[in-house]
């Protein structure tokens, strides 16, 4: 069963998500803190749809490979109630960063390449272009 399933120690050292634990092994968190992992890979040309993180957990990108554009908008009363009336909108083709009555700078867009990371805050408003294959750790 999958519960009695153990990693071999072949596959422990090179498995990424062993890795990041073994980074975040000296890290304390207070009780009740839970830390969530992820390995991306992704192919060139990939595009997200605008969304938001779930869970309102803030969210810290490792881009270790590739190229990746985020557009980012903050998340104020104002954006969160624009972007809710965007989502239920029958016609998703328009770009939401471009929206006119976004406040607090209004869309920003970020350039991730290789060796380089984005924090995002719980709640962010945004979209993720992939330029050529990339590896993220999240």
């Amino acid at each position: 069963t999958v519960a009695n399933f153990t990693l071999p120690d072949a596959l422990k050292s090179v498995s990424m998500n062993e890795i990041y634990k073994n980074v975040l092994s000296d890290t304390t968190f207070e009780a009740g803190d839970k830390v969530a992992h992820y390995l991306l890979v992704s192919e060139g040309g990939a595009l997200t749809l605008w969304h938001q993180g779930f869970s309102g957990t803030s969210v810290m990108y490792f881009l270790m490979k590739g190229c990746k554009v985020f557009y980012l908008v903050r998340p104020s009363p104002n954006n969160v109630m624009l972007f809710n009336k965007f989502l239920a909108q029958p016609r998703r083709d328009i770009f939401f960063g471009s929206h006119p009555d976004l406040d607090e700078g209004g869309c920003q867009r970020v350039v991730l390449i290789g060796r380089q990371a984005v924090c995002m805050a719980p709640g962010m408003i945004h979209c993720v272009q992939t330029i050529g294959t990339s590896i993220a750790l999240g």
